[in-house]
Order: C-alpha cells, then sequence, then structure tokens
C-alpha cells in the first residue's frame, strides 16, 4: 500500500509516480498509452451517386479543430498512409443528406484496406436509411476498423461512399467535423 517517488537528477521538476502491484516478485510494463491520434476532413460538400465511389478530393488534415498525438497520416488521391507500424483503430463519420424527395434504402461508407499497395478490399461498411421526406432530410453513417499496419509500404486506407441511388449529399466542411476520418495508434504490431 505504500508508494516512493523517484526524482530526474538534473532537475527537481521531473517528479513522475510509479505505482507497483503489492506482490512479493513482479515486473513493471511500460506503458505509453497512445501515441498518434489524427483527424482529416472532407472540406467540401460530395454529391453522392449510386454505387461504391472512392472519395478522392478535398481531403484536409483538421489538426486546428482537434486534438492530435503524434505523426501525421499522410494522402494522395484519397489513399491514406500511416506513419508508423502498428494497430491502428479507423474510423470514418459523415452526415448525409437527402436533397430530393425519394428517399434512399441505404447510404454509407466503405473503409477499404490493401496489405499489397495494389488491391482493395472492404474491411467495414456502415450505413443510414434516409426515409422518403423531401430536401433537407439528414441521415448520419460511420465505420470503423482496427488495422495491424505491419509495412507502411504496403498498409494502407480509402474509403467509399455507398448509396442505393442519386440525389444524396456529404456534407463537408473545414470549419467543423461534419464528414472526417479518425486514426488512432493503438499500440505495437
Amino acid at each position: 500500500g505504500g508508494s516512493f517517488s523517484l526524482q530526474a537528477p538534473s532537475s527537481s521538476s521531473n517528479n513522475r509516480v510509479f505505482t507497483l502491484p503489492d506482490v512479493a516478485d513482479t515486473t513493471v510494463a511500460t506503458v505509453n498509452g497512445i501515441t498518434m491520434h489524427d483527424v482529416w476532413q472532407v472540406t467540401a460538400q460530395l454529391s453522392v451517386s449510386s454505387g461504391d465511389n472512392a472519395i478522392t478530393a478535398n481531403w484536409a488534415r483538421a489538426d486546428a479543430l482537434n486534438g492530435v498525438i503524434g505523426s501525421a497520416m499522410t494522402q494522395s488521391s484519397g489513399v491514406f498512409t500511416f506513419p508508423s507500424t502498428g494497430i491502428y483503430l479507423i474510423t470514418i463519420n459523415g452526415n448525409y443528406e437527402e436533397s430530393g424527395s425519394g428517399g434512399h434504402n441505404y447510404a454509407g461508407f466503405y473503409l477499404k484496406k490493401t496489405t499489397n499497395n495494389s488491391s482493395y478490399t472492404t474491411a467495414s461498411f456502415g450505413a443510414a436509411n434516409i426515409a422518403a421526406l423531401g430536401g433537407g432530410t439528414f441521415g448520419f453513417a460511420s465505420a470503423s476498423f482496427t488495422f495491424d499496419v505491419t509495412d507502411v509500404s504496403t498498409h494502407k486506407i480509402r474509403f467509399h461512399t455507398i448509396a442505393s441511388g442519386a440525389g444524396m449529399t456529404l456534407a463537408g466542411s473545414s470549419s467543423y467535423n461534419t464528414f472526417w476520418a479518425e486514426f488512432t495508434r493503438l499500440g505495437d504490431t
């Protein structure tokens, strides 16, 4: 139940507190916590057509709006590259708007991955139903996936929209999160 502190010899302001289990013999693991979190937004409205369509334009890093930690993701034409190997939690979120009156059985996202920097497969899917209530009807969709990135040159992510018909928009903005992706490094691979 006792505690003690270790002080760095070069400064009295670097105090750290360590809590040890109350057992006779123990090994203390190194715990670094989350070392990387990055947020990207689509900054302009995106018209969504029917079918499966890659989101390739208007991506921008949202570091001024969100708390980010560590190295940034990079992207080219919607293909995201990881800054280091590790286990990553990836999430895409977006607000869809029905601009007509037909309604949609579904509107959402595919999160697609590659492990050979070439062929992409679906890793996650999320969608919402938007009722036929006329223009200005909104829905929210999200998809997430945990990716073991063992090689940053071959393991990449991209996002796709999916809708049951035309007449949909995604409300992009650079002022606040309305259509965004988050990348969090959870730990080592």
